[in-house]
């Protein structure tokens, strides 16, 4: 399959401590008593929680829409297990003096900008996020990685339910 040839795939199936059975091949089948088979071994995975964190931003969101799709195709047990988690950093910072909102979509920053602006848009100061590189450890932990945050705001992400359960 072309797919293994790609390093990015292959270094993230050596990471997982995913190996593959004995046919060597991404085809899927069934055994001997009729239950279905995939190509990869999951005996040795070394995390049982995989958390893709891209940026924010469309291009960010065509990556984590890659990766899904490589999971959801290639290591399928992964995400009926449960172990695929998305990690959604903000877009935006609004701020009004010590009053700081983040916000995940343009609606959000609308809002926000009206709520702390109080009618005065000009009063406050919105930053875009281009990148997770932007934020600092302490704002990322905050806005995307603490599960107790993210838990009362976004059900399903990040909070011991995993991503396709809402699909299902």
């Amino acid at each position: 399959h072309k797919i293994l040839e790609n390093e990015e795939i292959k270094n993230m199936i050596t990471a997982l401590g995913v190996t593959f059975n004995e046919r060597k091949s991404l085809a899927f089948g069934t055994d001997d008593d009729g239950n279905e088979t995939g190509p990869l071994n999951f005996d040795k995975l070394r995390y049982h929680k995989v958390i893709i964190m891209t940026d924010a931003d469309i291009d960010g969101s065509h990556i984590r829409t890659l990766i899904l799709t490589f999971f959801f195709r290639y290591m399928r047990q992964l995400v009926d297990q449960g172990h695929i988690y998305i990690a959604l950093p903000p877009l935006y910072l609004v701020k009004r003096g010590k009053e700081e909102r983040y916000c995940w979509s343009e609606d959000d920053r609308a809002a926000a900008t009206e709520e702390l602006g109080r009618g005065r848009p000009e009063t406050v100061n919105v930053q875009r996020y281009k990148g997770l590189g932007e934020m600092n450890a302490e704002q990322l932990w905050t806005t995307t990685m603490q599960p107790s945050t993210l838990c009362g705001q976004w059900l399903g992400w990040l909070c011991g339910c995993s991503l396709f359960d809402e699909v299902r």
